[in-house]
């Protein structure tokens, strides 16, 4: 196997993993291809979680009950990767880097919660939980409700984006710093403060992710170690499946975080995989992921309305399926135009 070799402080080319800027040929595939795994793994769990309220058995898929959830965990690695790698490369100031962070995250998730909130006000009758109180909504729409009213978002999924978020504004202070070692330490000394306030462990699952930025810009790991990592993190994450690792009380930090790493870490080096459907759907990653809200819920009713008889398991792959579409047309159509044009405008 290869040994590890610092490849000192060159700068490398440039390879991004914003889909709305770079082409194809430049971008890291695998990475884009763990961002469609982990969207579709996150709505899957969802899917089964739901099926029961819905008065749908399912006989094999819950056999993935929970376990999806680990789609969130290897978001935050990449994430944490993302901004490394698009900060050594591109060499962002602190506030351009957090004005791009803030398009790319804000004006959909915006769209979606206030969409939600409407809806909800005029057809209180179609949703199902709480009231939506107006200091809920607005500390909602500014990431800010787990701190706000101790509460998760009005959209469920958006406690993640709260996280994703606060690692931002961390990222975004420490880049003041004079160098990535720097930046490093910083981040990780802020990352763990916010840990011992919060008592969450899996916000530490972004300075994982910078990890694998700083190995993969600092270290020729090589592919036989690569392939190594990738091959551990795989069987870690679906030992997970197995009720005993499952159901056994240990934070997600150590049951998906570390497979999330290595997985992460074993996909940069070895050989970029061409698969333009996945890529596609790496792309659409974000959209998918919120657009669950709205379509998952939806395509259950009318199941159990006109289709109550057919299979819970035939149900729930259906709902997948036409939940996926649904956020591949919402990115398509409103999401990319929408980066595009707000981009456009601020340059």
């Amino acid at each position: 196997m290869a040994n590890l070799v610092h490849t000192g402080d060159k700068d490398p080319e440039i390879i991004s993993v914003e889909p709305p800027l770079q082409k194809k040929s430049l971008m890291l595939l695998n990475i884009q291809h763990l961002r469609a795994f982990a969207a579709i793994n996150v709505v899957l769990y969802h899917i089964i979680g739901l099926s029961p309220e819905y008065k749908f058995k399912l006989n094999f898929i819950d056999i993935l009950d929970n376990w999806g959830a680990n789609g969130v965990d290897i978001f935050f690695v990449i994430s944490g990767f993302v901004m490394f790698h698009t900060q050594y490369t591109k060499r962002l100031s602190p506030n351009a880097f957090i004005t791009h962070r803030t398009i790319r995250i804000y004006p959909l998730y915006f769209l979606i919660t206030s969409l939600f909130i409407s809806f909800k006000l005029l057809m209180p009758f179609a949703f199902k939980g709480e009231i939506i109180s107006f200091k809920w909504a607005i500390s909602s729409l500014l990431f800010l409700s787990q701190i706000a009213t101790n509460h998760r978002p009005v959209i469920y999924v958006g406690w993640t984006l709260e996280y994703e978020m606060l690692f931002y504004v961390v990222f975004y202070f420490c880049l003041f710093l004079a160098n990535f070692r720097n930046v490093m330490i910083c981040s990780l000394l802020a990352l763990i403060s916010v840990c011992f306030l919060s008592g969450e462990l899996i916000i530490l699952e972004f300075f994982l992710g910078l990890l694998c930025g700083a190995i993969y810009h600092k270290y020729d790991i090589g592919r036989n170690y690569s392939l190594a990592f990738l091959i551990v993190g795989t069987v870690l994450l679906l030992a997970s499946i197995l009720p005993e690792i499952r159901d056994f009380p240990m934070s997600r930090f150590f049951k998906w975080g570390i497979p999330s790493f290595l997985i992460v870490l074993g996909s940069l080096k070895i050989k970029q995989i061409e698969a333009s459907f996945l890529f596609y759907l790496g792309n659409a990653s974000y959209s998918i992921y919120l657009a669950q809200v709205f379509t998952t819920s939806f395509i259950f009713k009318i199941f159990a309305r006109f289709f109550a008889d057919l299979d819970g398991d035939t149900v729930a792959i259906l709902c997948l399926i036409i939940s996926v579409a649904g956020g591949c047309a919402l990115h398509s159509f409103i999401e990319k135009p929408m980066t595009q044009y707000l981009r456009r405008y601020l340059r």
